[in-house]
């Protein structure tokens, strides 16, 4: 089992590594190209799409990577739900596009979601064969299929967005990436649908599916509504600078935490019966996550400055401070995806479902500090909320599990100090530098003040939660055939 985690562990980061570089490389070409009204947009008209990667990537098919005893008919009856679903919130994108335009005062939208709505079937063609492969910790084809698509869909945007196509090089970036992964997953998976599902299969796994879904939904409108106002109040521009916050966080995400918290859920299903090598997981991974992702977003946020208006051009200059104030984001994120990850492993839903809703409840009372006070505020407000919120996580883990949440938290403190640390030298270089190094020479060098002053600070204020950590980097070097 510690060899197979290991090894999965591995092809997990690989993956994500290698598929985000390209990622932000191709994001990196394609916002000097279009600015940040096309990326507005894309993202007005991705409302639905993205309700639609909510029940067809991420919910209904999960029920296959967690469920301990799997029969060909729950497998069936998951690919003709995704099939089913996958049809009504097409044909609703078709209906809802004409509304959608009218909502946001911007007749364009329209046509955009209509060349979207291509998007939802191809989410459901892909969503058991990944469930699949989840399961049998099969990461290294699922590398593959990011890598691929990543590349082809890149060079189609790019393409496109090269010839003038404006929005419409993202939304043939997106169908084309997703084309890609479908062909790839086929190609190596070898389900093939079939109709032994029952009623039976459905009560099996109508309860998981929908606490699933629905806390799905939950971090949906959590990532929705605040793009839905921005868009109506503030417009497209607005909403591509904070599109440009959003993703350098969701990028940053991938790399840094996802790694070890996509892995985690197959894991602990594995696990869900050993409550004490569960607690001693969820502690180890919890401190790898925050020990690799405090001092990667504190560290961004400190050189965002120079890398924006350098990486994306002068007219992303705005975003600075809504890019610095949502990395701040990645601090509570880096816990609560290790504590997710436990209570989707375990089955614990339904209070997945209920921290969603008190999430949500934050939500709509700090959105008004955006229309009223602009994005700036806003992005403090929603880093002020997910801080509050991460006691209950642990509360929950207490409550349902009997996890301490002491011995959880040992050594973040300290990391935590060593992170800000760290950005403070980098800030402080950044303001004894300007003006005198060309901005490529400053942003190198503060990456450098980073990367050298971070490993002393770490070992010197949290050394004994530290070291474990690097022996269990060791003993996955170790088991890597």
């Amino acid at each position: 089992m510690r060899h197979r985690f290991s090894i999965a562990v591995i092809w997990s980061a690989l993956g994500n590594w290698s598929r985000e570089g390209i990622n932000f490389l191709v994001f990196l070409i394609l916002a000097r190209l279009l600015g940040p009204e096309a990326y507005g947009l894309v993202g007005m008209a991705m409302v639905l799409a993205a309700l639609a990667q909510i029940f067809l990537v991420d919910g209904i098919g999960t029920v296959l990577v967690q469920r301990k005893e799997l029969e060909p008919g729950h497998i069936d009856m998951a690919f003709w739900l995704l099939l089913g679903v996958a049809g009504l919130i097409s044909g609703a994108m078709l209906l809802g596009a004409q509304p959608l335009a009218a909502f946001y005062r911007l007749p364009e939208v329209a046509d955009l979601v209509r060349f979207i709505a291509v998007l939802p079937p191809l989410f459901a063609l892909c969503g058991v064969q990944v469930a699949l492969l989840k399961r049998d910790m099969r990461f290294d084809v699922l590398t593959l299929r990011s890598i691929l698509a990543t590349i082809v869909g890149g060079l189609v945007g790019v393409g496109m967005a090269l010839r003038g196509h404006g929005p419409y090089s993202l939304v043939a970036m997106f169908a084309t990436q997703w084309t890609v992964q479908l062909i790839v997953l086929w190609a190596k998976s070898s389900w093939r649908p079939g109709l032994a599902a029952r009623a039976t299969h459905f009560r099996d796994i109508r309860r998981y599916v929908a606490e699933t879904v629905g806390t799905r939904i939950l971090m949906y409108l959590e990532q929705q509504l605040p793009r839905i106002g921005i868009g109506a109040f503030l417009g497209p521009v607005a909403l591509g600078l904070f599109t440009m916050g959003w993703r350098l966080l969701e990028i940053l995400s991938i790399l840094v935490i996802m790694p070890v918290s996509q892995v985690a859920m197959p894991a602990f299903s594995r696990l869900q019966h050993d409550m004490e090598r569960t607690a001693a997981a969820l502690g180890s991974m919890l401190r790898l996550s925050v020990l690799l992702a405090f001092p990667a977003f504190i560290g961004l946020a400190a050189i965002a400055p120079v890398l924006v208006p350098l990486a994306f051009g002068e007219k992303w200059a705005e975003a600075v401070p809504v890019v610095q104030v949502m990395l701040l984001l990645g601090l509570p994120w880096a816990m609560t995806y290790c504590t997710s990850a436990l209570m989707a492993g375990v089955g614990i839903l339904r209070w997945r479902l209920i921290l969603g809703w008190v999430s949500l409840a934050g939500l709509f009372l700090v959105l008004p500090v955006g229309y009223f006070h602009g994005m700036v505020a806003l992005a403090w407000a929603l880093v002020a909320r997910a801080v509050l919120l991460l006691p209950l996580n642990f509360w929950v883990l207490r409550k349902e599990l009997g996890i301490a949440t002491g011995p959880l938290l040992q050594g973040v403190a300290p990391i935590l100090i060593a992170s800000l640390g760290m950005g403070a030298a980098v800030m402080a270089w950044q303001h004894e530098l300007a003006g005198h190094l060309s901005p490529l020479a400053l942003l190198a060098s503060s990456i450098l003040v980073g990367v050298v002053s971070y490993p002393p600070l770490v070992l010197l204020l949290a050394r004994r939660a530290v070291m474990p950590l690097l022996r269990m980097l060791r003993g996955l070097r170790q088991v890597t055939p």
